[in-house]
């Protein structure tokens, strides 16, 4: 049995994913709000990463320094790509970054959950402290609906532009993660 220790945040990309594919996996699903302290979010990993033991895989980007040697102490692999935006949209990522570096990329659960996660970190009053640089709101659209994606663009102060990736590139590292 394959355990997948997941990032909340690509929760439903991941299970639509992982329907598809025939191998038993179970699926830890990370809270989100972890990201908000990456001290907090090393231990949780590290925990679960400890707790089981069974094959384990991590979906996750470089969410805190030295995720990688963490992963390999607890004879783990983790999936191609620096963070969940690069894991779904691979190379589009990196393009739409090239093309306006100023960009803050959205994802379907961000959105929706988007005054939860980032309540403590204060956006209203911050707001033009935290996003000054940014000039665009990119959604990501991995077909999960999403219907507050304008919202959290508006609240930003940002345009929103919206991308198609679908969850291809997903599934393509997934299948990976899981052959290595």
């Amino acid at each position: 049995m394959v355990t997948l220790i997941v990032c909340g945040i690509l929760e439903s990309e991941l299970k639509k994913v992982v329907q598809e594919l025939e191998t038993p996996l179970d699926i830890v699903i990370m809270p989100p709000q972890l990201h908000n302290d990456p001290s907090r979010l090393k231990r949780e990993l590290e925990h679960q990463l400890g707790t089981i033991k069974n094959t384990k895989k991590v979906i996750y980007g470089k969410c805190f320094p030295g995720i990688d040697d963490v992963v390999k102490e607890y004879g783990a692999e983790r999936i191609e790509g620096e963070n969940c935006y690069e894991i779904v949209a691979g190379d589009l990522f990196r393009n739409l970054l090239r093309e306006e570096p100023g960009t803050y990329f959205l994802l379907p659960h961000l959105c929706e959950t988007f005054d939860e996660l980032t309540g403590e970190l204060h956006i209203k009053e911050l707001k033009n402290t935290y996003f000054k640089n940014y000039r665009r709101c990119v959604f990501l659209d991995t077909g999960v609906p999403c219907t507050t994606c304008e919202k959290v663009a508006s609240k930003l102060g940002l345009p929103l532009h919206t991308v198609y990736t679908g969850t291809k590139i997903l599934e393509e590292r997934v299948k990976t993660l899981l052959a290595k």
